[in-house]
């Protein structure tokens, strides 16, 4: 969802896990690979609005598992994702059962004038 203002736009990304086009999960029980779906897709929803992780203002990263930290972390690092800007949930129900993480961010987005 989309909010403007006069000189910007917030960009409200809802969760967003492991969850293929035809809504099947992918990579069950594989943190490093759900991490990486979800941060790609995280990431080309903020390009089709002309802006990147550096836009991004807040985020809250679910995690099932809180022994899973450490390695979220790195892949946050590997994938260049503000990490100091996230809320880190452990130890959460996701939503669904077999998947092992789920973000959700703001993007805050300045107009050219």
């Amino acid at each position: 969802m989309i909010v403007e203002f006069p000189k910007s736009k917030l960009l409200y990304i809802s969760g967003t896990a492991s969850i293929d086009k035809t809504g099947i999960s992918v990579y069950p029980g594989d943190l490093k690979s759900q991490m990486e779906f979800t941060l790609e897709r995280k990431s080309a929803i903020l390009k089709q609005e002309g802006c990147d992780y550096s836009n991004i203002a807040q985020a809250i990263i679910y995690l099932k598992r809180s022994e899973d930290m450490r390695s979220c972390i790195a892949m946050l690092d590997k994938m260049g994702f503000p990490r100091d800007r996230a809320l880190f949930q452990l130890g959460v129900d996701i939503c669904r059962d077999n998947l092992l993480c789920e973000i959700e961010a703001t993007a805050v987005i300045n107009k050219i004038s």
